[in-house]
């Protein structure tokens, strides 16, 4: 409209030149005049959307409205700062480090809302900080580095946090912090939804009138991110609700201290982690195939992924469970487990053994071998031969690939906390990697600053943290990495695997 407004008062200007060349000295200074402010008040106003549902309206922080497809400008209280913008044609609101007192929407169809940065909205009555209802859509998304905060600071009269009266979508990998007096984040007559890797925080608060579950929807489909829902002291409300239908998680992890309620459908846990307490799971939860979780300890349940054989499914950390590989491929035989993340088990080398489950979920792998007898030298294993090395041809089981896939063990890198310098000596200190990462051997190399060859490399044990260089240069800097390794000598799996070296630590000079 801006571009149309400027355009008609253009065409106007080129019509009337003839006029305004008549007009005397003072009449034509009133009339620039009045151009200015014309064209300053147009510009000063907001930006136009495009035509929208004649029934929808869009309130945002109590003075920015779009409402029947214009976007205008009212007196209110907000207490906003920050800038936001908003498609038209996409329905698309975009929040860039904004501080808002609400945003409401009528009718506001499939909604998505775009979180840039810091965004804080806080009530300080008893309407929600973000709300869209009748019959209104909601789907949020935002990068790693954006934070989303909705806060009811006037917790008297029961209202969710963030709230859709019809489907809620999280999507992406931004923080949500959701302190509502009623729910934390609700989604009333729809469908919850948590994909990508989100970080969520659903907080009922204290002291509140009608306090319902931080967590609520018609249902609940959690296939990623990591929720945390929080329920008051002495709260005996579920901190996961679905009023009509099921409770269905098949990733991310849920924390969920007060119990998982499904009125009229179930509770499905098909994948992910859940922490919550056994007993307030309602009704029983099942896994994928409908079967019955039995959890007596109440401890947080994983998923185990069994590639290549059977076991497959979600049982309680710590468990013990049965797996066996499937009938091998023809000309092969088993050799080893494999796992990506953890566990034990019981016997890798069995094709059917038992494996103790981490505390996370994990994936295990079936391999296999080639069982062709050896080759005369010149021939493959796979076309035999009466003999010759495993190199030429292959002694008799020797490993000639793996039919299943095999996820290979990663190092994570290690840090240097610590770099002092001494008389002609350097100490290092490194942060010491988690009993998980299963290290063999650190590493530690040095040289002086600007060098292209390292001087050495030290390889110490798993058990060390630190180590002194000496007989170092005088006056000189140096830099210090460190890397860690692992170290397998059984199965598939096989080789030694080396974490990335450190970021590079630069010496002062030495005494």
């Amino acid at each position: 409209m801006l571009a149309r407004l400027q355009h008609r008062h253009t065409r106007g200007n080129q019509s009337s030149r003839a006029k305004n060349a008549a007009m005397s000295i003072p009449t034509r200074v009133v009339f620039v005049l009045l151009t200015a402010f014309t064209v300053l008040a147009v510009l000063a106003a907001p930006p136009v959307a495009r035509a929208l549902p004649a029934s929808m309206i869009l309130t945002i922080n109590d003075s920015d409205v779009v409402e029947y497809g214009v976007v205008k400008r009212e007196r209110g209280s907000g207490i906003g700062r920050g800038n936001w913008t908003y498609d038209a044609a996409t329905n698309t609101l975009t929040l860039n480090d904004c501080i808002l007192n609400y945003i409401h929407g009528e009718y506001t169809d499939h909604m998505t809302i775009i979180v840039n940065g810091t965004v804080d909205i806080n009530r300080t009555n008893a309407l929600c900080p973000l709300g869209l209802y009748k019959a209104s859509h909601l789907s949020l998304k935002g990068a790693a580095t954006s934070h989303l905060t909705c806060t009811n600071v006037a917790p008297t009269n029961g209202s969710p946090a963030i709230y859709a009266e019809g489907d809620l979508t999280i999507d992406g990998n931004l923080t949500i912090t959701a302190r509502g007096s009623r729910h934390g984040i609700s989604s009333a007559f729809g469908t919850l939804t948590v994909t990508g890797n989100p970080t969520i925080t659903a907080e009922t608060q204290a002291g509140v009138t009608a306090e319902h579950a931080p967590l609520s929807a018609s249902a609940v489909h959690i296939a990623g991110g990591t929720i945390t829902c929080i329920n008051p002291a002495n709260s005996t409300t579920p901190s996961v609700y679905a009023m009509n239908d099921d409770v269905t998680l098949t990733g991310g992890t849920l924390t969920a201290p007060n119990g998982i309620t499904a009125d009229a459908g179930g509770v499905t846990i098909a994948g992910g982690s859940v922490y919550a307490p056994w007993n307030k799971i309602a009704p029983a939860p099942k896994n994928a195939a409908g079967q019955a979780i039995n959890n007596p300890t109440g401890a947080a349940l994983i998923a185990l992924t069994v590639v290549g054989g059977t076991g497959t499914g979600t049982y309680p950390a710590g468990t013990t469970v049965p797996i066996a590989a499937a009938t091998a491929p023809s000309g092969q035989t088993f050799d080893t487990w494999s796992s990506n993340g953890g566990g034990a088990f019981q016997s890798a080398t069995a094709a059917r053994t038992s494996f103790e489950l981490p505390n996370r979920p994990v994936t295990v792998v079936a391999c296999y071998r080639s069982t062709a007898a050896g080759g005369s030298g010149n021939g493959s294993a796979a076309s035999g031969g009466s003999g010759g090395s495993a190199a030429s041809g292959g002694a008799a089981g020797s490993v000639q690939g793996i039919t299943m896939p095999v996820t290979k063990p990663t190092v994570k890198k290690v840090g240097i906390s610590k770099l002092k310098v001494g008389k002609r000596k350097l100490t290092v200190t490194w942060k010491k990697l988690a009993a998980s990462q299963q290290v063999t051997k650190y590493q530690v190399r040095w040289r002086i600053k600007g060098k292209a060859k390292w001087s050495k490399v030290k390889t110490l044990a798993a058990s060390k943290k630190s180590y002194i260089i000496s007989g170092l240069k005088k006056g000189k800097r140096y830099q210090v990495q460190v890397r860690a390794y692992r170290k397998i000598t059984t199965g598939a799996s096989a080789g030694t695997y080396y974490s990335a070296w450190s970021a590079t630590k630069i010496s002062g000079k030495l005494k």
